[in-house]
């Protein structure tokens, strides 16, 4: 059985290389010995065992199997494997900041990432976000970069301002930030309806 180290690593190598456009053999090969060696009726390593080792193998079969079998082992690149992700959230919150001066709050916000967890935060300027932030993959979308953006900056800057930000200018209720008709919006939850889309909060309703 191979250490937690060794297992990790192996998950890396395998989805760089498919993120690269290829698949390493080896590393699939072992990972999936590994899986069937805990556990002989994992479906999804014994196709990659055996499509690592036929030289004939279709590289798309391949492929798709060794994703499958990512995914089945619930791996979850970091933002070292995809630094881009961080990029399109730091990019997310550059369009925040535009909701908080219209509110008239500062923009002083910030993306930190700290050890022990694979995940980003907002910082504001006067506290961090209380969750366990923000996981890298939500960089793989924009229009989920900005909700989760969104939310980890409303809770950073509620903490700032002891109060509810930002708030329904009809309901006068704290608004959240969701996916609606592929757009992230502000919503109201209690009026069931949308205010504004994250970053074109109307300066009229601050």
């Amino acid at each position: 059985m191979l250490t937690e180290d060794d297992f990790d690593d192996l998950c890396r190598r395998l989805y760089l290389s498919l993120r690269d456009g290829s698949v390493n053999r080896e590393a699939a090969f072992d990972l999936s010995a590994d899986r069937l060696a805990e556990n002989p009726a994992d479906e999804a390593a014994a196709e990659v065992a055996e499509l690592a080792v036929a030289e004939d193998a279709d590289p798309a079969l391949l492929a798709a199997a060794a994703r499958e079998l990512l995914s089945s082992l619930h791996f979850r690149p970091t933002f070292d494997d995809e630094p881009g992700w961080l990029v399109a959230l730091e990019a997310a919150l550059e369009v925040v900041k535009a909701d908080l001066r219209a509110c008239g709050l500062p923009d002083a916000v910030r993306l930190y990432t700290w050890e022990g967890s694979p995940n980003a935060a907002v910082d504001a300027w006067a506290a961090n976000s209380t969750g366990g932030g923000i996981y890298p993959e939500a960089g793989k979308d924009p229009v989920t970069a900005l909700v989760e953006v969104a939310e980890d900056t409303q809770d950073a800057v509620m903490h700032s301002v002891w109060g509810a930000w930002p708030q329904c200018p009809k309901h006068n209720v704290g608004v959240h930030a969701r996916e609606h008709d592929g757009m992230a919006v502000w919503w109201c939850g209690p009026g069931g309806h949308v205010v504004a889309r994250v970053g074109q909060w109307p300066r009229r309703h601050t």
